[in-house]
Order: C-alpha cells, then structure tokens, then sequence
C-alpha cells in the first residue's frame, strides 16, 4: 500500500506543480487573442447589421418614391376626368337651356322605357 500512496502522493505534487506553472505563466496574450477574436466577432455582427439596414432603408425608400409618383398619376388622372365630367354637365346644361321642351320630351321617353324595363 505503501507503493500505491507514494505513487498517489507523487501525482498530487505533479499535478500542484503543474498549477503553480499554469498560474505563474502570463495569461495576457490569451485574453488579448480573446478579446481580438470577441472584437473581430462583433464588428462583423455589426458590419452585417449596417449592410442590412442600409438595404432595407434604400428599398423602402424606392418603394415610397415608387407609391408616390403612383399616387401623383391617380390623382392627375381623377382631376382629368373630373374636369372632363365638368365640360359634359355644361355642355348638357347650355343644351337643356336652349332646347327646354326637347330635354322634356328626351327625358319623358327615358322615363317611360325605364319603367316599362323595369317592370
């Protein structure tokens, strides 16, 4: 037995030398290469967040430009057929005030085959 707690005790020493060296031994450049490699890690994660930003504010902004010439055709559009309407409703009420008694009769006519459509 003897034998086996020499052996045992010999390891215990090895292995508190082996500490004693590892915590004598400077541990400057294994953190500073820890935190080059966390500093590299993050300004990638950073740039790849930049890049994404900046591609997703530039296609919102074409699609805003995009929805607004849209929307400036709409509405040029409305105000086109809005004036056309315009010229119409006076032109039939400059008519009407010519011919009274034929816009009268035109409209009797309309009414009567509407109704008998209807029916």
């Amino acid at each position: 037995m003897s034998d086996s707690s020499n052996s045992t005790s010999s390891e215990v020493e090895q292995l508190r030398a082996q500490l004693d060296e590892l915590r004598a031994a400077d541990s400057a450049p294994i953190l500073a290469d820890a935190k080059q490699r966390a500093a590299a890690a993050v300004s990638s994660a950073a740039s790849t967040v930049s890049e994404t930003v900046a591609t997703v504010t530039d296609t919102v902004a074409t699609q805003t430009h995009r929805a607004a010439d849209q929307v400036r055709g709409v509405v040029a559009s409305a105000r086109r057929t809005a004036a056309e309407v315009d010229a119409q409703r006076e032109s039939l009420s400059e008519q009407v005030r010519m011919r009274p008694f034929a816009a009268l009769g035109i409209a009797g006519v309309v009414g009567y085959v509407v109704g008998r459509i209807v029916r």
